[in-house]
């Protein structure tokens, strides 16, 4: 199953109150591992992986699910939330509070049931 949405975009601050800019250095590899709920070290929570590219308001995912318990929960849903983990290790906070993220590197994506509602994936193949 092949899963596609976008996973950043320029300029809107996250439910976690932090904003990733055009102007942010960010740095990704060409892959990234995909799991649910940020749940890094369960093996079974692993979908799959990413293939993430750099388009003109932010980053857009296809992400190839290997996992068969998540094929059949997309299934049923047809849109799921996701989001990076971005380690930024620099930022300065903005006057409203709001940390702008100077530096940062994706290196996984997670999903989950509820979320930005600006960044999901939904199903592009089965």
């Amino acid at each position: 199953m092949i899963l596609e949405g976008p996973v950043l975009i320029y300029g809107r601050v996250s439910n976690n109150n932090f904003v990733i800019t055009d102007d942010t250095e960010l740095n990704y590899p060409e892959k990234i591992p995909v799991v649910w709920n940020y749940e890094f070290d369960d093996p079974e929570l692993v979908l799959g992986y990413a293939e993430i590219s750099k388009v003109e308001n932010g980053l857009w995912a296809t992400v190839h699910v290997s996992n068969e318990l998540f094929k059949c929960v997309m299934h049923d849903r047809g849109k799921i939330y996701c989001g990076g983990y971005y380690p930024y290790p620099k930022s300065h906070t903005l006057s409203d509070g709001v940390r702008c993220v100077d530096k940062a590197n994706l290196m996984a994506l997670g999903v989950y049931e509820t979320g930005d509602e600006w960044v999901y994936l939904k199903i592009k193949e089965e």
